[in-house]
């Protein structure tokens, strides 16, 4: 059972991709990606990470979370990762691209506690150019695809992200950084955000809505200009992924 990424997925992708700060806590109900398609057979391409031996549980289903994510590439100025979930493997677990040269495969560890006692396996995803990539997890035979999409950001988008994450706003709304980056704060790094594409991550700051669903009962609603928008998914997919960390 997914039990860590169902987690993330399910409650706190609608909470903690609220992106702007609110003056109170977020909730919200169920939302993100929790398919996989699956194949017959070994993937081709060259091998980018293995998981090596051990811990891996009895679930024969192999799948992949999340099996479509975005995120972005600023030609090298910040790092911008996506951590990867699979669940149901053997030993023999490889994750390959089908365009090496786009992205950088490393095996990962989540210390959140929603992955305690799981059988999922993770890896992160560092860009290393934009476009679309399919990253193909290989088991026992079985193959599960996701698609990564890569936004071309530049480093300004960030700059204009990060000023507006840290200080409150012309009109009076507060630094997004007051309420998420204080203890306990809702995570909105790559580890929830990475599902929700640029488009809808723009909602949820000025409307309140993610798939159709409140976020803070609705009263996430917060001005912005374009140009703030734009900075803060480019700041925020830039996050470290909350408690993924590489391990060779």
């Amino acid at each position: 059972m997914r039990v860590a990424w169902m987690s993330v997925l399910g409650l706190a992708v609608v909470t903690s991709a609220a992106i702007a700060c609110s003056s109170s806590g977020s909730d919200g109900g169920s939302s993100g990606s929790s398919g996989s398609t699956s194949k017959d057979g070994g993937s081709g391409g060259p091998k980018d990470a293995d998981v090596g031996d051990g811990g891996i549980g009895n679930n024969t289903d192999l799948t992949i979370l999340p099996d479509r994510a975005y995120t972005g590439f600023d030609n090298g100025a910040h790092t911008f990762a996506v951590p990867i979930s699979i669940a149901g493997a053997k030993a023999d677990l490889k994750l390959v691209a089908s365009d090496p040269s786009m992205v950088d495969i490393k095996t990962a560890t989540n210390t959140n506690p929603e992955a305690a006692g799981t059988d999922e396996k993770w890896f992160l995803v560092t860009t290393k150019k934009a476009g679309s990539v399919t990253l193909t997890a290989t088991s026992g035979g079985t193959s599960v695809e996701a698609k990564l999409t890569i936004a071309q950001y530049t480093s300004a988008r960030w700059d204009t992200g990060n000023t507006r994450y840290h200080n409150a706003a012309a009109g009076g709304d507060p630094p997004c950084a007051q309420c998420h980056e204080k203890a306990g704060g809702a995570d909105h790094s790559p580890l929830t955000l990475s599902p929700v594409d640029d488009e809808s991550a723009k909602t949820v700051i000025t409307a309140g809505i993610i798939n159709g669903i409140p976020v803070n009962k609705g009263n996430h609603k917060w001005e912005a200009t374009p140009s703030e928008l734009d900075g803060l998914v480019t700041y925020l997919r830039a996050l470290p992924p909350r408690g993924i960390a590489a391990t060779k």
